[in-house]
């Protein structure tokens, strides 16, 4: 998949939101394993003043819909993959134009 593809074709906000979680505060890219995404405040990335969590349905739906799509893998926890991190910045970019 090309960089063109990536901004053409928008990812669901719950995908985005749980790309975004793999990184930390300094920009770095690490490893989350179950409890780690779960007990993150969600809305914060797209609300700042929300301290909303997702249930746990919601968050594995939003796990599988990304592996699925090759974005994450699962190996001692979950990381975040070349591909995610191309549509992470690729999606950025398109809700900044947008």
């Amino acid at each position: 998949m090309n960089q063109a593809e990536l901004i053409e074709r928008p990812i669901t906000a719950d995908v985005f939101t749980l790309l975004r979680m793999f990184e930390n505060h300094r920009g770095i890219d690490v490893p989350q394993d179950w409890y780690d995404l779960l007990q993150r405040y969600h809305g914060a990335f797209d609300d700042p003043a929300s301290r909303s969590s997702w249930n746990p349905s919601r968050l594995r739906n939003v796990l599988d819909e990304a592996d699925e799509s090759g974005l994450i893998v699962y190996r001692e926890k979950w990381e975040i993959t070349a591909a995610g991190l191309e549509t992470r910045k690729a999606e950025t970019v398109r809700r900044m134009r947008g």
